[in-house]
């Protein structure tokens, strides 16, 4: 083996070892910050990706001679492959764009476009789902691949966050003819109750979850539920909808404990009884 040969393996050997000892330190630093697994996940991986390309330039530069012509052919090649295979480059960029702004992974609720359901594979040319019905919140029992493309130019919401703060609503029908404004004040201190049962009994990292992550937001956001009424065509009943913040994961659980405290409430309360009494709830 020649010198060069030997001089070329040293190189790549240091670059190596330097770049892993680099990524390393960086990930040990950054972790120590307040981070979900999910996050430590995702930022092991941004670590890996960028690690690999500044190793595989490098070695590009240490072993293939006349590195800048390779460069420019290579750049003419890839110009050629955009124009004849636009769309595979599209959802192989929508991939990287995927993992990188850690904009959903496998497990996530998602909605794009009029696709909505819970991601099931991510692959990098199309990701599949589970799709979900919008009014019941429910499985359908489909399988749907979508390009990844389509992420570049078009929103996406991502329902499973666990830092997502989501207005949620409730909506009440009422039996017109008794107290209203009784019924509205118990209806808002029940949902109240059970937004405080759910949120000033946790761990502290938990409990301050708003604070963390939407200071920006917090003069915006009222901690008590917002009630407005709806009067329907039968003249008979009025709709009380109550708008409410929460966490995204918490939402449906706290619409089920809302339900069975205001049907509890209704057997000592003889004006909330009545006015339930025309609901089929």
């Amino acid at each position: 083996m020649s010198i060069d040969w030997t001089d070329r393996l040293y190189y790549s050997g240091v670059t190596f070892l330097l770049v892993a000892v680099l990524a390393l330190v960086f990930y040990v630093i950054v972790s120590r910050a307040d981070m979900s697994q999910r996050q430590l996940h995702r930022l092991r991986y941004r670590i890996i990706y960028i690690a690999m390309v500044v190793v595989g330039v490098v070695l590009v530069r240490v072993w293939v001679e006349n590195f800048t012509h390779l460069f420019t052919m290579l750049g003419l090649v890839a110009a050629g492959l955009v124009v004849a295979n636009k769309e595979t480059i599209m959802n192989f960029t929508g991939w990287f764009v995927i993992n990188w702004r850690n904009l959903f992974a496998e497990g996530d609720h998602i909605a794009l476009l009029t696709y909505v359901g819970y991601v099931d594979q991510l692959g990098p040319l199309y990701f599949k789902i589970y799709e979900v019905d919008m009014e019941s919140n429910c499985l359908t029992g489909r399988t749907i691949r979508i390009p990844n493309g389509l992420v570049i130019n078009n929103s996406v919401a991502n329902y499973s966050s666990s830092n997502l703060l989501l207005q949620a609503s409730l909506t009440v029908p009422v039996v017109l003819g008794g107290d209203l404004m009784a019924v509205q004040e118990v209806i808002g201190e029940v949902l109240h109750g059970v937004l405080l049962e759910r949120y000033r009994k946790l761990p502290l990292p938990e409990a301050m979850i708003w604070k963390r992550y939407h200071k920006n937001l917090a003069h915006l956001v009222s901690e008590d539920p917002i009630i407005r009424w709806q009067p329907q065509l039968d003249k008979k009943t009025v709709n009380v909808v109550i708008y409410f913040y929460c966490l995204s994961m918490d939402q449906v659980q706290i619409k089920n404990l809302f339900w069975q405290k205001l049907l509890l409430r209704s057997h000592e309360n003889e004006i909330l009884k009545h006015a339930l009494g025309g609901s089929d709830k």
